[in-house]
């Protein structure tokens, strides 16, 4: 969708409304009493307002907005680090009891995330290298063609044919 709509911020508009209306469904079929439905000015009506307005709001704007610098493979990596953090937090901030197998599952999801992103810094690198000895072939073919090459190895009007983005090579730095 991000790619053939032009606003990708405002597309998240469409995807808060049908979480509502899916909420709101789910809500009515659990819960019949309609006393429940009241908002009342307290730590409910709060709650509500933080969660349609942070979470659903900036979160997906944010995930909108890392999808379009880094790519879907980023986005999808730091997905479960949520729960790492979610883990962390409430143990600190709600005095819940960690159990061995949130700290083991959170070592895991780590241990994921970093073998990610060290694979993509080397894809991108391995990347930079095969492009690197292309431009370097190209310019030694338009030597010996006798045609006149610039001092970069390539032509004015010559682009590379596989050539990498820049959002590619910043990668590399992470």
């Amino acid at each position: 969708m991000s790619k053939r709509y032009p606003h990708p911020y405002s597309s998240s508009a469409p995807l808060d409304l049908f979480a509502a209306i899916q909420s709101t469904c789910v809500a009515a079929i659990t819960d019949w009493d309609p006393c429940a439905w009241e908002l009342r000015w307290d730590v409910n009506l709060l709650t509500i307002i933080y969660t349609g307005i942070l979470v659903s709001g900036l979160v997906v704007a944010l995930i909108s907005w890392a999808i379009q610098m880094r790519g879907p493979l980023f986005v999808s990596a730091f997905n479960p680090l949520s729960l790492v953090t979610v883990a962390f937090f409430g143990s600190m901030f709600l005095d819940e009891a960690l159990h061995l197998g949130s700290v083991v599952g959170a070592g895991l999801i780590i241990l994921g995330l970093y073998t990610v992103l060290w694979g993509k810094g080397k894809e991108v690198k391995e990347l930079i290298q095969l492009q690197a000895h292309r431009s370097a072939a190209e310019a030694t073919k338009l030597d010996s063609d006798g045609l006149h090459s610039t001092g970069a190895g390539i032509g004015a009007n010559q682009v590379p044919k596989h050539s990498i983005k820049e959002d590619q090579i910043d990668s590399v730095q992470l």
